[in-house]
């Protein structure tokens, strides 16, 4: 008995940093679209750059603590205060390994290749969170 909980709960633990680390970068991805879609080439230097520059250091911040703080939530049935800490943390640098995909998406298919980066996001934050659900039941 105590095997099946122990791996019920191994199994949440490993679905939890992928969701955690997919919606921090889910969150990133959403601030660089609205970077993109507000800063044009050809406006100059202006106050709007400063503004994108805090933008784009908020979100990549937020997502950070987006993916630590769902990572710790979704890990709340493993009732150790370290563990969950520990996974938090690495689904926090995650987060920015992932978002590391943003840069050569948009690169490569500009705003339309942020938009399918969102959604695959999304979608994959769909399916895990299905998946936490069934084992934290």
């Amino acid at each position: 008995m105590e095997t099946d909980a122990t791996a019920r709960l191994a199994k949440l633990a490993l679905t939890a940093l992928p969701l955690g680390a997919l919606a921090g970068t889910a969150v990133v991805t959403a601030t660089l679209l609205g970077v993109v879609s507000t800063v044009r080439p050809d406006m100059g230097p202006s106050p709007l750059e400063t503004t994108a520059g805090v933008l784009l250091v908020s979100g990549t911040l937020g997502g950070v603590a987006v993916a630590a703080l769902l990572t710790w939530v979704v890990l709340a049935p493993l009732n150790n205060y370290w563990r969950r800490a520990m996974l938090a943390t690495v689904a926090g640098f995650a987060t920015v390994v992932l978002m590391l995909v943003a840069r050569p998406a948009h690169e490569a298919w500009g705003t339309t290749g942020l938009v399918v980066l969102l959604v695959a996001c999304v979608a994959a934050i769909v399916l895990l969170g299905r998946r936490v659900a069934r084992l934290s039941r």
